[in-house]
Parts: structure tokens; sequence; C-alpha cells
């Protein structure tokens, strides 16, 4: 972090992660502009401004005023990595920002069943992480179909971790274990 962004000393989170977790989008986006970095991640949780707003707003004190939605679209917009595989979030807000950019990303458009984009996103020869990417929001999304043609494709079932998986809420990650596993039968031989 540069000067000026200093990071908080005891625990190494930075002005960014204490904003987006408060919700406040107007602070965020005045952080963004002076040039804090969006994917900083603080040394305990391993989290980034974004996880920080995820969790605050899923799990831990709830700032009701809090402007989650706005945070998300900002923080995503200005280049912090997410996960697709997070959508629906349950919060109106939040599922209002992802939603458009769902079908631009391999997860998201498999997540959704729109097998042309993620043919196209594909392009030719993929490499395994993208294959599994795309096979992993095509089982959270339940489209069978989609998730064979991956298998088919070379992509691998895999289990997810919570630790994995900064800011994907448990119950989702037990769920999302169990929707892979049914795919077992596809490609069974590529489980592990």
């Amino acid at each position: 972090m540069s000067e000026g962004h200093i990071a908080e000393r005891s625990h190494g989170y930075s002005p960014l992660h204490n904003a987006a977790w408060g919700g406040y989008a107007d602070l965020v986006d005045l952080l963004i502009e002076r040039g804090h970095p969006v994917d900083h991640r603080d040394p305990v949780f391993q989290a980034t401004p974004l996880g920080w707003a995820f969790h605050c707003c899923f799990h831990e004190g709830h700032h009701p005023e809090g402007e989650y939605g706005r945070v998300t679209a900002s923080l995503i917009h200005s280049g912090c990595s997410w996960d697709a595989t997070i959508y629906p979030t349950g919060d109106p807000g939040v599922d209002a920002a992802l939603e458009p950019l769902l079908a631009g990303r391999i997860d998201g458009a498999a997540m959704l069943g729109d097998s042309q984009t993620v043919e196209a996103l594909l392009d030719g020869t993929p490499d395994s992480d993208t294959l599994d990417l795309a096979l992993l929001g095509a089982a959270k999304g339940g489209h069978l179909d989609l998730c064979k043609w991956l298998l088919e494709a070379g992509a691998e079932i895999r289990v997810i971790r919570l630790e994995d998986r900064e800011h994907l809420p448990d119950f989702r990650s037990r769920r999302m274990e169990g929707c892979l596993r049914r795919f077992v039968g596809c490609g069974g031989d590529r489980f592990r």
C-alpha cells in the first residue's frame, strides 16, 4: 500500500475495508477516486473490501442504512475480483448490482444456463481452471446438460471448501458441494 493508503496497524485492514464494511457508498467512491487499492487483502482474514462488505451485509451486524448494492457496484467496476456463484445473495441491492454482470463472466453465464455465451467465452481451447469455473457456475444454476458438456470438454468436479471461498456463506458451500456430487455420474472418474 502506498503512503496515504496505510492499513490499520494492528489488523491490516484499510480505510476502504472499513467503508465497505459499513456500506458507506459515498466514502467508498471517494477512497477509490483517491487511489485506494480495491483488491488489497487484510492479513487476518485475507479478504478484500468487497469481502468485508459481503460479510457485514450477509452475516455480521448488517448496517440497515448501508448501501451495499452501490458499494458492490463501485468496487467491482473499479476492478475488485468477485465470485459470480455468490449470486443470488438474498440482498436486493447487491443482487441488482451483480445481475447485469453475470452474462459477461464464464461462471455467471454458466450459472444462468447460457450455453452459447459459455461456448463463446471458452473460445477454442480453454484452460482447466476456466472449464472448472464454468462447471461450478453450471452446477450452481442446476444446468445438467451444460455440466455434462463441460465435463466432456475436460472440466473436473471439485469439492468446494468454505475457506477457499472468501465470501461464500456456509450454507451455500454445502449446497454447492452436494450439487457437484450429484454430477459424479457424468464424470465420476474426474471427481477429486
